[in-house]
């Protein structure tokens, strides 16, 4: 696995920006795109106030827009939940076993989104919805792992536990509206 670094968030942010353009309509003329995206996700209040925060969402003008942004928003609080957790790793009076091994199994299982997310960009952007689904599903499975050590492991770590529950919830919602896009698909795409 790649350690996460500015240079692969700035890279992925890079190709998300170039790619918005170059995909086809989905929709026919969704006054609301973000309602519709989030009208099916797990989490709707967390989906609508997500996607809306995003300048990119009022330029959207397809449904696969809105969920290159979801997986841009998921990926980029995962990037963030990371960061606090290497923070976490890094400072020397984390000296209880049993808190480190928590947050080293969770720092894993960032790792392992994040570069999940990645994959799931790229597929996305190649509308291969099936893969990307794959991609997202095993993002939504790493963030629910994260949640069970909490449970399981020592300490009171709330503010782990808040920010996995939220990167948890971006997840889902990006895998929700991607299968919703993926339903809208047309048989020659490969999401078959």
């Amino acid at each position: 696995m790649k350690p996460i670094t500015n240079n692969n968030v700035a890279l992925l942010f890079l190709c998300f920006s170039l790619c918005l353009s170059f995909l086809p309509s989905l929709t026919n003329g969704e006054s609301n795109l973000v309602a519709q995206a989030c009208e099916k996700a797990k989490y709707k209040d967390i989906c609508t106030s997500s996607l809306e925060a995003e300048h990119a969402t009022k330029d959207a003008r397809d449904l696969a827009t809105i969920a290159l942004i979801a997986v841009k928003v998921a990926t980029n609080n995962g990037s963030s939940t990371a960061s606090y957790i290497k923070k976490i790793l890094d400072n020397p009076k984390v000296t209880e076993p049993a808190v480190q091994e928590t947050f080293d199994d969770c720092s894993d299982h960032y790792i392992s989104a994040m570069q999940q997310l990645d994959d799931a960009l790229e597929a996305l952007v190649s509308k291969d919805y099936k893969d990307a689904k794959v991609w997202l599903g095993a993002a939504v499975t790493d963030a629910s792992s994260c949640e069970s050590d909490l449970k399981a492991g020592a300490g009171d770590e709330m503010e782990l536990n808040n920010k996995n529950s939220v990167f948890l919830k971006l997840c889902t919602n990006a895998l929700d509206i991607l299968n919703l896009l993926a339903s809208n698909a047309t048989p020659s795409t490969p999401s078959n």
